[in-house]
């Protein structure tokens, strides 16, 4: 029979390094998320840009 013990204390590694793993996961995913949407965000800007430059050379 398996000690109680020693079958908490795996239990207890099953969760730290579910909750590591969990912790990477949603870093990852923040850090994909954050490089989007700083892509999205110069995209804009850059087409905003863009569009002021056509603007002003129909006005010319």
């Amino acid at each position: 029979m398996v000690p109680l013990k020693s079958s908490c204390q795996q239990a207890e590694l099953g969760i730290k390094t579910c909750g590591v793993n969990v912790a990477k996961v949603s870093l990852v995913w923040v850090s994909v998320w954050c490089i989007q949407l700083h892509t999205l965000f110069w995209i804009h800007i850059q087409t905003l840009f863009l569009l002021n430059l056509l603007n002003c050379s129909n006005e010319i």
